[in-house]
């Protein structure tokens, strides 16, 4: 007889302006935690933390898949086979130094893993900051979560089961679906679900917003959130998450 499934995904959003100390250290702690996925922002491919992550990865058991150099990589369990991965660019940035109002390249990575025999999607992005000051910003900010809820819902067709994790800059507590250029509002129509509006929880991720997003398609009937944990703080300004997602079996 079947039996239900357990998937912990995890959020891990890093700092850039943390020495490679702090970040190796950071590194490690969240590895440890045992996360069958874990989802990294601020940490790209053509910068020292990047190797930092790969060298931190590859001692704790896990591959690190980031098939494009601005996107945010994803650590996966080695005993989770990769089936498929990529990088889905959504907007070209601002080139420019970051005091100067500039910011990378955003898009979306993704992998299909064998998650004990369930055909797992999950997918990680970036948003950026500054959405109410009503410039470009906003315009890409919204690009992105329609991007997000375009390719989430691409892969949860069939068989397969998708999930979404990331940083999305806009607190969750005060986003309840009244903008439709925002999160809530994109993702609902869509029928993607945080798993803040799953469980009713929104404790903070950075100070007290609530902005670092783990969520599953309302389609995969099969799937529901067991319980959401945000870790205590080390060097970074965020606070990890962990949500645990029971998969039932698909006779049931």
């Amino acid at each position: 007889m079947q039996k239900t499934k357990r998937l912990h995904l995890m959020q891990a959003s890093m700092q850039f302006n943390d020495t490679p100390a702090q970040q190796r250290s950071d590194f490690d702690e969240i590895l440890a935690r045992g996360a069958d996925v874990i989802g990294f922002t601020e940490v790209n491919a053509n910068k020292p933390i990047a190797q930092l992550l790969h060298t931190a990865a590859h001692a704790a058991g896990y591959r690190v898949l980031n098939s494009h150099k601005g996107g945010d990589p994803l650590a996966v369990k080695r005993e989770h086979d990769v089936l498929d991965a990529g990088w889905q660019p959504v907007h070209p940035g601002n080139p420019g130094p970051a005091a100067q109002g500039g910011y990378a390249p955003r898009g979306i990575s993704w992998a299909q893993i064998d998650f004990d025999g369930e055909l797992v999607f999950v997918h990680e992005a970036h948003w950026i900051t500054g959405f109410d000051r009503r410039d470009e910003r906003a315009a890409r900010h919204t690009m992105l979560s329609e991007a997000m809820s375009e390719i989430v819902t691409q892969h949860a067709r069939g068989r397969c089961l998708s999930f979404f994790m990331g940083d999305d800059n806009i607190d969750e507590r005060v986003d309840v679906g009244r903008n439709p250029e925002k999160p809530a509002a994109i993702f609902a129509d869509a029928k993607l679900l945080t798993i803040w509006d799953e469980l009713d929880e929104y404790p903070g991720t950075h100070g007290k917003r609530v902005i670092d997003i783990i969520g599953s398609h309302e389609r995969d009937r099969r799937v529901t959130a067991h319980r959401v944990k945000v870790w205590p703080q080390l060097h970074t300004d965020h606070r990890q998450v962990s949500a645990w997602y029971d998969i039932a079996p698909r006779h049931a």
